[in-house]
């Protein structure tokens, strides 16, 4: 299920408490192939309602990205599990 107010708020949050946002400000998200399109467009949203200039980067994911992180994975291929 996608909550799309719940993540307007928090992209809202996110752009004016964390990241103190000011309108003319040049905002850069940078996402990948493996992103959530629909987090990287809200948060430029976001941006783009305080007055800030949103510009996001689409970068393509390495093959295997998620498997780098996968710690149960890495102790099978050491035989340590």
């Amino acid at each position: 299920m996608y909550y799309e107010y719940e993540l307007g708020k928090a992209t809202d949050i996110l752009t004016r408490e964390l990241f103190k946002l000011k309108p003319g400000e040049t905002f850069v998200i940078t996402a990948d192939t493996e992103s959530d399109p629909r987090v990287v467009n809200a948060t430029a949203r976001a941006a783009f309602a305080i007055g800030a200039k949103p510009m996001v980067i689409w970068l393509a994911s390495p093959l295997g990205v998620g498997k780098a992180a996968d710690l149960m994975a890495l102790a099978k291929k050491l035989g340590k599990a």
